[in-house]
C-alpha cells in the first residue's frame, strides 16, 4: 500500500467517524438538518480526496469552500 493510499483510507475513516459522531449527536434532541449547499459541500470534498488529478482535486476543494462560505452567509440573513 503507497502513501496517498494509506492517505485516502485514514481520511475517509476519519469523515466516516464524524459521520457517525453527527448521527449520534442528533438523536440527543437536535434537529438542525444541513442544507443543500452544505451537502454539497460535504460531497465536493470526499470527491476531490477520490481523484488523483491535482487540478480536479483542488478545483473541486475550491469550489466546495466557496459552497461553504455561501451558505454561511445565507444563514446569517
Amino acid at each position: 500500500m503507497n502513501d496517498s493510499n494509506l492517505y485516502l483510507l485514514l481520511a475517509l475513516t476519519i469523515l466516516i467517524a464524524l459521520a457517525v459522531l453527527m448521527f449520534l449527536s442528533r438523536k440527543n434532541g437536535n434537529k438542525k438538518k444541513m442544507s443543500m449547499l452544505t451537502r454539497i459541500s460535504i460531497l465536493l470534498v470526499i470527491f476531490s480526496m477520490v481523484f488523483e488529478d491535482r487540478w480536479i482535486a483542488y478545483s473541486l476543494l475550491g469550489v466546495a469552500v466557496i459552497l461553504a462560505v455561501i451558505d454561511l452567509i445565507l444563514k446569517r440573513r
